[in-house]
């Protein structure tokens, strides 16, 4: 019986302690002061826990529509590049070898229009819907082209191939005494196309003799994201 009363006398002291620190040496102190102090070390606690993985995701949009902004620039450069020429740009609705865009005849696209970015010739339009539209990509059905090769004199031949592989286009038809420069510029020549002339293309990259050293071939580099495209230009001639 002593030990329990001793125990609970020193449990008394013990909270009698406790409160005289927390109060400030002052029983009166009104309880709602003693609340207070007692939550102040979870005032620090966030209210809204962040999750790593919404983090992750807003940045990720961010930085998605960031680049929407530097496409959408990219458009408006085109439009100073090749001011001969009218635009309608667009959106890419779905996309494989071939894409579907937002705009169609009630937006004045035509079967047969070249699409274009500022990096160069996407393809050409295929198939017309009042809104939307079909356009067939460079690295499928829209070759063969006839383009050129600039420098001093221009160098013509035909694109005709593309190596999925490589990711690179082919000139042939090149007469073996032609000089061909790496990294020259390869454009739409204008002839026997819808391509009007002068479209960006790429650049060539490696040249090619045939067995009989008669003709060669070039291999071109385009800059264009032909699986990552999503806004695009459709260029006819002024109105």
């Amino acid at each position: 019986m002593k030990r329990k009363v001793f125990f609970y006398w020193i449990l008394f002291l013990l909270l009698f302690t406790i409160l005289n620190i927390l109060l400030g040496n002052n029983l009166t102190k009104p309880i709602s002061h003693l609340l207070k102090d007692l939550s102040i070390p979870f005032y620090r606690i966030p209210t809204k826990i962040i999750d790593p993985n919404q983090k992750d995701f807003e940045i990720t949009i961010q930085k998605e529509q960031e680049n929407e902004i530097i496409e959408l620039k990219k458009l408006l450069n085109l439009e100073q590049k090749y001011n001969q020429y009218h635009f309608i740009h667009a959106g890419t609705i779905f996309q494989k070898e071939s894409f579907q865009i937002d705009k169609g005849k009630k937006e004045g696209v035509e079967i047969g229009l070249p699409v274009i970015v500022e990096e160069g010739l996407v393809g050409i339009i295929q198939e017309v819907g009042n809104h939307t539209s079909s356009v067939s990509l460079l690295t499928k059905d829209a070759l063969p082209i006839s383009v050129k090769i600039e420098g001093e004199e221009p160098i013509y031949g035909v694109l005709s191939n593309y190596d999925s592989k490589n990711h690179l286009f082919q000139i042939t038809g090149i007469s073996d005494q032609k000089e061909i420069k790496e990294g020259s510029v390869v454009s739409t020549s204008g002839m026997g196309s819808h391509y009007p002339n002068g479209i960006l293309i790429g650049k060539t990259a490696t040249v090619h003799k045939d067995h009989f050293d008669l003709s060669q071939s070039v291999d071109v580099k385009s800059q264009v994201s032909f699986q990552d495209l999503h806004y695009v230009s459709i260029i006819k001639k002024g109105e």
